[in-house]
């Protein structure tokens, strides 16, 4: 077992804290430094009704060593409660807020969480000031306007740390003492990562977050846990340890796929609240192949839906042709109950649909739950228009399903050609070569012509038009035929601007169903 970090003693005023709620203030603060303190809106002053806990600072971080391939973290963390109201934080007992820390990943225009750690169980609020103007109430709860460190090496005590499955994550609700099968790994319970997914040799140019969440019954009780996730940025070094430095400051009241938007403008990120408590917040990317088709990718955030997402469904419209399909998730570990099995992805002529398995057929199925990220993706043969998506809820209840407006691929042309150069930058005297594609996206055989125009820069049509065809065809019911096609440019051909190419369908030579072109330049070598 190569890595390991030397196994930390367990307090046992640690364990006697849990037991019987003892105060531990001490304890609690050590190992940890904070920059200087947010500036963040307290009690009254921030319009905040009720007990408001937030993440307002991720700082310093634990390495547990490695197991199997696999890393283990913690992180440091300073919640502020900025409402008007104290935040209960009774070791002991139900009521005090659990924290989740999860790592995420960004490349190549896709964010994903690569991993994820179990709760740790709020024991004693410090009441410090780092957060503004302090009211303190003492141990057993967080004052207005109060924060609460708890350091890195704390929030990583196995111990302290209890399965998400307990939690009811929109209510803040979960039995104590936790659900807790034993570990015996250095990693077990804490942050894990794959080193496949965080080795700089094998992902160059990534970038990596890392998230806090806090759940507090009072809290959720306000209806104020829209804000209480905060991620801030980090870096891995290599082999053999990858240490974690941060990147970045804390971006406060924001969730790790919030990095998505903020590094590429063509991210759309919708939030989505369930009726009956919690949201989910739905991002999504389009990009054009450059190839007559196009890429959709999507990622879902579960913040705190309980009911959690059983299903994801996509509009398709007539003629859409999906590839590549495809899905991600991040691992559960440490006898958390949850299945890991991929969603199924089924396409029919009105949707694709990705799922897991029905509550009713596996209550432990791989749902889309609580503080977690699912990725779906695929490649289209249509540019997007904007419709609405439907997310199913995994829990029985009501509503069934919430629906958001995505980009989705739009209705393809009934009958249709792209053409596809292999180079736009031509030599004259040699062959300009091209794939020609055209598509009978209805219910019927059809009969057409197919040829070929250019025109010169000027905008002058080239008198030898059709330059290509007229080919006549006959295509069954949803045929797709391609052809490579070459078209010699004379040796006296100018270089004298963009020349342009248009390949046309339709009754040669006056009725043109539909068409599509590209330039291409006669440059001099």
């Amino acid at each position: 077992m190569a890595n390991r970090a030397p196994r930390r003693p367990r307090s046992r005023h640690l364990r006697r804290h849990l037991a019987c709620g003892a105060a531990m203030t001490a304890l609690f603060v050590a190992a940890l430094v904070f920059g200087p303190a947010p500036t963040i809106a307290t009690g009254p002053t921030a319009g905040v009704v009720g007990p408001d806990l937030i993440t307002a600072d991720i700082a310093a971080v634990s390495a547990w060593g490695t197991d199997q391939g696999i890393a283990a973290y913690s992180f440091g963390t300073d919640s502020c409660n900025i409402g008007d109201a104290p935040v209960s934080w009774l070791a002991g007992t139900p009521a005090h807020p659990v924290h989740g820390q999860s790592v995420y990943r960004l490349e190549n225009g896709r964010i994903e969480q690569i991993g994820l750690g179990w709760l740790f169980h709020g024991i004693c609020a410090l009441d410090s000031a780092s957060c503004g103007t302090c009211t303190p109430t003492g141990c057993a709860s967080l004052g207005v306007g109060c924060s609460n460190v708890n350091s890195s090496s704390i929030t990583g005590q196995q111990i302290a740390l209890g399965p998400r499955s307990d939690v009811d994550a929109a209510s803040g609700a979960f039995p104590f003492p936790p659900t807790n099968p034993p570990f015996s790994s250095n990693i077990d319970r804490r942050v894990q990562v794959h080193l496949d997914d965080i080795d700089p040799a094998l992902h160059p140019g990534a970038t990596y977050f890392v998230e806090s969440i806090s759940i507090a019954a009072d809290d959720a009780g306000a209806s104020n846990g829209a804000n209480n996730v905060s991620y801030r940025p980090i870096t891995f070094g290599s082999a053999p340890n990858y240490p974690i430095s941060f990147a970045g400051t804390t971006e406060i009241s924001a969730s790790a796929i919030s990095a998505w938007a903020a590094s590429d403008a063509g991210v759309t990120i919708t939030p989505v609240e369930v009726p009956g408590g919690g949201g989910f917040e739905v991002g999504a990317r389009v990009t054009d192949n450059g190839d007559g088709t196009w890429h959709y990718e999507y990622a879902i955030f579960n913040r705190d839906v309980t009911r959690a997402a059983g299903a994801f469904r996509i509009p398709t419209a007539r003629g859409v042709i999906l590839d590549n399909i495809a899905f991600g998730d991040v691992d559960y570990h440490s006898g958390e109950p949850w299945d890991g099995t991929d969603w199924t992805a089924i396409q029919t002529p009105d949707e694709l649909r990705w799922s897991t398995a029905s509550f009713d057929d596996d209550p432990n199925a791989n749902a889309l739950r609580w503080s977690t990220l699912y990725n779906f993706r695929f490649d289209a043969n249509a540019p997007p228009t904007l419709d609405n998506a439907t997310i199913d809820l995994f829990l029985p209840g009501t509503p069934e399903s919430v629906s958001v407006a995505v980009p989705v691929p739009s209705e393809v042309a009934a009958l249709r050609i792209v053409l596809t150069p292999s180079s736009t930058q031509i030599v004259p005297g040699d062959r300009l070569e091209f794939d020609v594609t055209i598509d009978n996206n209805t219910a019927s055989a059809q009969s057409i012509d197919a040829w070929i125009d250019a025109t010169k820069p000027n905008g002058v049509p080239y008198a030898g038009n059709p330059a290509l065809g007229p080919k006549s065809l006959t295509l069954n019911p949803g045929r797709v035929i391609t052809r490579t096609a070459s078209l010699r440019i004379p040796a006296s051909t100018p270089p004298s601007g963009p020349y342009l190419l248009t390949g046309k369908i339709g009754s040669f030579p006056g009725s043109v169903t539909t068409s599509a072109s590209f330039p291409f330049d006669v440059v001099v070598p």
